[in-house]
């Protein structure tokens, strides 16, 4: 079959759908990764189509003045999806028009959360198939609540229920920040009229969802369905023609394991501050770190000889190499400290990253999240040491890592496709 996979976001949101599409490609099928062009690259280095999905350069968004601005002006969740819905209402109809055009003469799609709208409303136009594809849990359930909400206490009644109506308050909520931006796109380029919200109609008509994570982290919920494939993590390893620079090679070789601190996609609004902040923590700590700048979490600054910044580094590469890891919490960097057998601290900015973190600290593979109003040298220092030092972050990480090596997340959910 021909089919086409849509993503709109950061690498993280991307570099998981890559693995698949190689997956999908090597089971005899013809696909094509929908995304943004700056991915373009990375994409095709691995040997995948791909096609052109432009909503706006999500890095150069980020880093806009606009986009700080959402960043540095509140820290709640409801009202921080809000300034990033608003960036992004500009763009929807051009992102409706790219689609339309990617998926042509597609018999299939596949559409990560932020696409679903968008895959919805092509389903509607053309009658092609399509199943979702997520990396954290989106249908609701009785065992844990929502990842746009604190979990609730355990002593609460009702505690089930509530946990399951979180679920529908969120998709509630984040449809209404794009319903009239949707609504004017489907209008404009599809001839449609207002759409219901695709995440409420995905639970009515139980449309099949191929989970991209791995049961040994979020167990299988009992009152999941059937439609809902629980596959294990969709890896991709870095290409065999990627070599580490000398200098990272050399300060492994150094001294002793380092911790790799970084933040992937997310911006800080203050990087040199951030970067200063980690490295007074390192040092009181007595450890070694490696500062992975990102997309401007960290800054290239003066840094002591027991500290390296390098951009970015393959995680499957750099992570075995580690004490530990502090990050943000994306799925995609929960998933690789995780096989890679590392502890961590996750320091969360948005979306998922608060439920990475806890399901870490719930698993005993890491730290309870931080969040960034507690960053100080001193308990920052503390928590460093406490990650290093405590050896039974460590076993369990590699319990879990163990685990993780056992499955086959890629061809699981190829075999699982409902088409």
């Amino acid at each position: 079959m021909r089919v086409c996979i849509l993503t709109l976001g950061s690498r993280g949101d991307v570099q998981p759908y890559v693995a698949l599409a190689r997956g999908l490609d090597a089971a005899g099928h013809r696909t094509a990764l929908c995304a943004a062009p700056a991915f373009r690259p990375f994409i095709e280095s691995h040997g995948v189509e791909f096609a052109s999905f432009d909503t706006g350069d999500p890095q150069a968004l980020l880093r806009s003045a606009e986009g700080q601005a959402v960043f540095r002006s509140t820290r709640n969740p409801f009202a921080l999806f809000q300034g990033l819905c608003r960036l992004l209402e500009p763009v929807l109809e051009k992102g409706y028009a790219e689609a339309c055009r990617a998926t042509e003469g597609a018999d299939a799609l596949l559409a990560a959360p932020g696409a679903l709208p968008i895959a919805h409303a092509l389903h509607e136009r053309r009658d092609v198939p399509f199943a979702a594809a997520f990396l954290q849990p989106n249908h609701p359930t009785r065992e844990f609540g929502s990842w746009l909400f604190p979990e609730l206490p355990a002593w609460l009644p009702f505690l089930g229920s509530l946990r399951r109506a979180s679920y529908h308050a969120t998709w509630h909520v984040l449809y209404r920040l794009i319903r009239d931006a949707n609504d004017a796109a489907r209008r404009r380029v599809l001839d449609l009229g207002p759409g219901a919200n695709p995440f409420a109609a995905m639970l009515r008509a139980r449309w099949p969802t191929l989970y991209g994570f791995s049961s040994a982290v979020v167990p299988r919920p009992a009152d999941w369905g059937p439609e809902l494939a629980l596959t294990g993590y969709w890896f991709l390893d870095r290409t065999r023609d990627w070599a580490p620079p000398r200098e990272l090679e050399q300060f492994l070789a150094a001294g002793p394991p380092p911790i790799c601190v970084g933040f992937g996609s997310m911006p800080s609004v203050d990087p040199e501050q951030t970067t200063e902040l980690f490295t007074r923590a390192l040092a009181r700590a007595g450890q070694r770190g490696i500062l992975l700048t990102g997309w401007g979490g960290l800054a290239h600054a003066r840094l002591p000889e027991t500290v390296l910044a390098v951009d970015s580094a393959p995680h499957d590469w750099l992570f075995p190499r580690v004490a530990a890891v502090v990050h943000h919490g994306g799925a995609g960097t929960t998933a690789a400290a995780l096989r890679a057998g590392a502890p961590a601290l996750v320091i969360p900015f948005i979306a998922d990253q608060p439920f990475w973190g806890q399901r870490l600290n719930a698993l005993g593979a890491g730290l309870p999240p931080m969040s960034r109003r507690q960053l100080e040298p001193e308990p920052l220092a503390a928590a460093l040491r406490a990650l290093v030092e405590n050896p039974a972050y460590r076993a369990r990480a590699a319990q879990i890592a163990d685990a993780l090596a056992r499955e086959d997340g890629v061809a699981r959910a190829v075999a699982a496709l409902p088409f």
